[in-house]
């Protein structure tokens, strides 16, 4: 039996490394630089597409704080912290 892949093509193939790193951290604050790397991509994301980037960087500040707390990494935790505070306001 295979199990479907929650997370949406475009971003099964990106988001570990090349969407999720700078949703949560160049792009934030700056729409500009968002949308300039989709279209360079070619693509615009899709509501499931852009909950499921929604999702994958709550995942990725959490660990991130969850990680510099004990090792003492200030600029990851406030990443994190930062990438959490966006979310926030984004579902507001």
């Amino acid at each position: 039996m295979s199990v479907a892949n929650p997370i949406p093509p475009v971003l099964h193939e990106w988001a570990p490394s090349i969407v999720t790193r700078p949703a949560c951290g160049a792009w934030g604050g700056r729409p500009d630089l968002e949308e300039a790397f989709w279209d360079g991509y070619g693509c615009v994301l899709t509501g499931e597409e852009e909950r499921a980037l929604r999702c994958l960087s709550a995942l990725d500040a959490t660990s991130a704080i969850a990680w510099g707390v004990p090792n003492g990494d200030l600029e990851i935790v406030e990443r994190g912290r930062a990438t959490l505070a966006r979310l926030e306001v984004q579902a507001a």
